[in-house]
């Protein structure tokens, strides 16, 4: 790693937001960035040609915020996420989820984050420090939105005993653990819940919350940015990212002071996640090209852990059959002879 590529210039950001129909989310959104104590930042806003009251939400913030407007209809979100820090010209380049709250000081503390190292081995050169990110707490209350969070909610006694099979076979016990992914190849998911923010200082982290995360725009620029090879809604795009920057010996801090609250919403873009196929594809992707196991133990839980994908995800295809097939039929009709 060559210390010239990096410059150590934290002062100006770029904060992306893609967005496709989610007008009252993008508002709390923009809402939250126009009370930042910090002002000094931008934001780039990638519109997938939304249909509803969006232009009109970003025209209400235009004058209190400095806001650039593209409107792209391309649905593949690695490529927008790409897109993204190309079009930046700050020095940071973060991104978060239309349907994102951030902290009133959220600004301040992700600038003052690429400051610290959080094992202390590099205060001679702090620009090592090549991505921020913070907790993304979700309302309990809508946990239930995500799958991935079954485990954590479920109150059947058959789920609870899946559940701690799938903490401690999958998770290794860190059924709140904060960036980490294990040998399974799942992702830790801590950051959501609001123990993380009781953390005392910032740590070191496998990977950067993909709703909420700033990189330097030099480093981007050496990884030259997403691999635009993960699908569709891209899942998994943002953490293979962080793991390149990684292998060229950078650091990426969680820091508690870098908070937002994520509403995530069943709208948007959230409706084009229906693809299964792309979801198992972009994980194996990362998986056996950017961690792959590094054991015959590894080999072992991933192989497991790809079993109860595959399992799941055909369930939720036989679902979607069955709801499909069911509403091509009036409903007075299901039942005639």
């Amino acid at each position: 790693m060559s210390d010239q590529i990096v410059k150590n210039d934290i002062t100006s950001l770029t904060i992306v937001i893609s967005t496709f129909n989610r007008a009252n989310s993008l508002d709390n959104c923009l809402n939250s960035l126009s009370k930042q104590t910090d002002p000094d930042f931008k934001i780039l806003i990638i519109d997938g040609d939304s249909d509803d009251n969006t232009p009109r939400v970003i025209a209400k913030y235009s004058k209190k915020l400095s806001i650039q407007v593209i409107v792209d209809g391309a649905t593949h979100l690695a490529y927008i996420r790409d897109l993204g820090w190309r079009k930046a010209n700050t020095s940071l380049v973060g991104w978060i989820d239309d349907d994102v709250v951030v902290s009133d000081n959220w600004v301040k503390s992700a600038k003052g984050a690429f400051k610290v190292d959080p094992l202390g081995s590099f205060k001679d050169r702090p620009f090592l420090v090549a991505g921020v990110s913070g907790p993304t707490i979700i309302p309990h209350k809508l946990l239930n939105n995500r799958d991935v969070f079954y485990f954590h909610n479920t109150k059947s006694v058959i789920g609870r005993l899946l559940a701690g099979i799938y903490f401690h076979l999958f998770m290794q016990g860190e059924r709140y653990g904060i960036g980490k992914i294990y040998p399974s190849g799942v992702w830790s998911p801590g950051s959501n819940f609001s123990l993380s923010r009781k953390i005392q200082s910032p740590i070191n982290v496998d990977y950067l919350e993909a709703c909420n995360f700033i990189v330097r725009r030099s480093v981007l620029n050496v990884v030259d940015g997403f691999d635009l090879g993960f699908t569709q809604t891209s899942e998994w795009c943002e953490v293979d990212l962080a793991f390149r920057i990684r292998k060229l010996g950078y650091k990426l801090v969680f820091d508690p002071k870098v908070a937002v609250e994520h509403h995530i919403s069943m709208g948007g873009v959230y409706t084009r996640r229906n693809k299964v196929t792309h979801r198992l594809m972009n994980f194996l992707r990362f998986y056996l090209f950017s961690y792959y196991p590094k054991s015959i133990k590894g080999w072992w839980l991933f192989l497991l852990f790809l079993l109860f994908q595959v399992s799941y995800l055909s369930i939720l295809i036989v679902s979607n059959v069955v709801k499909k097939f069911s509403e091509s039929f009036p409903a007075s009709s299901r039942f005639s002879t």
